[in-house]
C-alpha cells in the first residue's frame, strides 16, 4: 500500500505495513494513521518534527505570550501569575 492509493492508513494496516509507513515517512511523506475510534495520528520524520518546533530564538523573537498590543512588563506579569515558562505552562500551588 502506498500514499498514493491511501492518504490514511487504519490503525491495523499501519503495523502490518510499518515498514513501509516509515519509508514512506523517512522519505518526507508524514502518514496519518486512523485508530478505530476515529483519532488521528500523524507519523514524520524527525528531520520533519524539527522543523516544525520552533526555536527558542523563534519563540523569543516572534512566539511567547505576548501580543503586538502587550506592553512587555504586564505580559510578564500575567505569565508570572499563570505560571507560563519559556518551557510552557505550569500549575501554580498555594499561591
Amino acid at each position: 500500500m502506498s500514499n498514493t492509493q491511501r492518504a490514511v492508513w487504519q490503525a491495523s494496516d499501519a503495523r502490518n505495513n510499518f515498514p513501509e509507513v516509515m519509508r514512506l515517512a523517512l522519505a518526507g511523506e508524514p502518514q496519518v494513521v486512523r485508530h478505530r475510534s476515529g483519532d488521528e495520528v500523524v507519523i514524520l520524520s524527525r528531520r520533519e518534527y524539527d522543523a516544525l518546533r520552533p526555536t527558542l530564538k523563534d519563540f523569543l523573537l516572534h512566539g511567547g505570550t505576548c501580543g503586538e498590543d502587550d506592553d512587555l512588563e504586564e505580559a510578564i506579569e500575567r505569565n508570572r501569575a499563570e505560571g507560563t515558562t519559556v518551557l510552557g505552562q505550569f500549575p501554580r500551588e498555594g499561591r
